[in-house]
């Protein structure tokens, strides 16, 4: 990793530590760990990784659709199940568990070598051969993000702006979906952080 970042994070953990094991807090060094590694657990998935709320998936039974229309059905009550992938990139369906309306949030634009395109904040996470990873590392790695035709570069980034966002929540072990045909990471957070 970045040795500023270890060397900063190393201070604060230190800080941390020495104040949460305090007899009034968590009272001891152990507990102090044990809450600090939850917290870097969550700071790992806890920010919000999203994208723009129009960009599309494959229903099962609908096409394609955006993701504003699937947060339309999840609360209309209608189950929904998106192409996704297993463990060997077979496609597979899986159910749409819930949305998360992230809010208005600074997008990019990725454009990858095989032409697709997709909007979404520099932190969400795409499966590469190295696993799930964010836009930004993808780009300083040159990593190949897989999608449903094969594996592909990200040839150009474009800052788009402010723009409504979603995430869906899916039940799948690796959690992930396609959208745009770039297997992406699901917003599992949430059950994380509980």
């Amino acid at each position: 990793g970045n040795p500023e970042y270890e060397k900063n994070i190393g201070k604060y953990h230190k800080k941390f530590i020495e104040t949460a094991s305090l007899p009034d807090n968590l009272g001891s060094e152990k507990a102090a760990d044990e809450m600090w590694d939850t917290m870097a657990s969550f700071a790992a998935y806890g920010f919000n990784k999203c994208i723009y709320v129009n960009e599309m998936v494959e229903d099962r039974d609908r096409g394609v659709i955006t993701l504003a229309y699937v947060k339309l059905l999840i609360d209309g009550g209608e189950e929904v199940y998106i192409k996704s992938a297993d463990e060997n990139q077979n496609d597979i369906w899986v159910k749409v568990v819930t949305y998360h309306d992230n809010g208005i949030q600074n997008l990019v634009e990725l454009r990858l070598d095989n032409d697709a395109t997709i909007r979404c904040t520099l932190n969400h996470k795409f499966r590469t051969d190295k696993g799930m990873i964010p836009v930004s590392e993808i780009l300083q790695l040159q990593n190949k993000i897989w999608c449903d035709d094969g594996e592909s570069f990200i040839t150009s980034v474009n800052i788009i702006g402010e723009d409504a966002t979603l995430d869906l929540e899916v039940d799948h072990p690796l959690h992930q979906f396609y959208c745009n045909g770039m297997l992406t990471s699901n917003s599992h957070s949430v059950s994380y952080s509980k």
